[in-house]
């Protein structure tokens, strides 16, 4: 299958524009035509798989010397699809609690941070944001704490969802990040479940945590505890347009200060119509190596 070049398209110091040959037009508006954003194209696929593998993840089962991973742990579409309706509803009572803004102007769309590797509650974090609004900020320090100090401050991100290791990063530099009014983290607060990123954690060092984060007027939970506030505390989704911010989605700041990139919900889902038809996609598995802070 060749691209359709479209005619006079070229101009001095510019390519011709090059489009798929099914859509010569430039558009694929039967395509999937329900799916406009990037919360309906989540609610497509927990459909399709609510009880198939929908979000994969292997279960550290040994750190001695070397970490040993064991089999994929699979959520199903439907487990995943709670999951961000608890979620959504919990965040949302977090903004309303803790962020000044929202009581200002609540139709106002709201930053949400994400900081970690990749592993599930990255994807199910950003969709529970979607749910109300939120435009997801991928939060990274590969290049140093001072980048994501960075993003925190250029995108006044309020709240942070992050892994446990990121913590006391974000502690040791909170006098430099005004904007930040609550941290949540993705692990369990009790310890329970090892992961790579709590290695280093007992009980006392997360109390530990806690004090250092109630003594700097700063909120800190666990999923857990927001995921049951949504329970307790339902809410109606307030759905996001086609033309709101998905996410900003931060350079790698080779040459300079990192730029905070705008993507709309319709952007993302026209580049994932064209990535599927382009690949000819039914049911494949991806997986991520590459972070998902540089685009999810």
């Amino acid at each position: 299958m060749e691209s359709y070049k479209v005619p006079s398209s070229e101009i001095p110091g510019f390519s011709a524009i090059y489009r798929n040959p099914y859509f010569k037009d430039g558009t694929c508006s039967e395509f999937f035509s329900e799916i406009t954003t990037m919360y309906e194209l989540f609610q497509h696929n927990v459909t399709k798989y609510s009880e198939g593998e929908f979000l994969g993840m292997r279960k550290l089962i040994s750190h001695k010397k070397t970490p040993i991973f064991g089999s994929y742990e699979w959520m199903t579409g439907k487990q995943a699809s709670v999951f961000v309706d608890e979620f959504g509803a919990g965040l949302e009572h977090v903004y309303t609690k803790y962020v000044s803004s929202v009581a200002q102007d609540s139709s106002a769309q709201q930053p949400l941070g994400i900081y970690s590797v990749n592993r599930p509650e990255w994807i199910l974090t950003e969709m529970a944001g979607f749910r109300s609004r939120k435009m997801s900020v991928g939060i990274s320090d590969a290049t140093g704490v001072l980048s994501a100090e960075h993003m925190i401050n250029d995108s006044k991100v309020p709240v942070v969802v992050c892994s446990m290791d990121k913590i006391p990063r974000i502690l040791e530099r909170i006098n430099e990040v005004p904007s930040l009014k609550a941290i949540i983290c993705m692990d369990k607060f009790d310890c329970s479940h090892t992961s790579i990123s709590t290695l280093a954690f007992n009980a006392n060092a997360v109390k530990e945590l806690k004090a250092r984060a109630e003594s700097l007027g700063l909120a800190m939970l666990d999923m857990d505890e927001v995921r049951e506030i949504g329970r307790d505390k339902p809410t109606t989704p307030k759905l996001p347009e086609p033309d709101d911010t998905s996410i900003i989605c931060y350079t790698s700041g080779s040459t300079s200060s990192q730029k905070g990139v705008i993507v709309t919900h319709r952007a993302i889902v026209h580049s994932t119509k064209a990535f599927v038809l382009s690949l000819n996609l039914k049911d494949e598995t991806y997986m991520p190596f590459m972070p998902l802070v540089h685009i999810s």
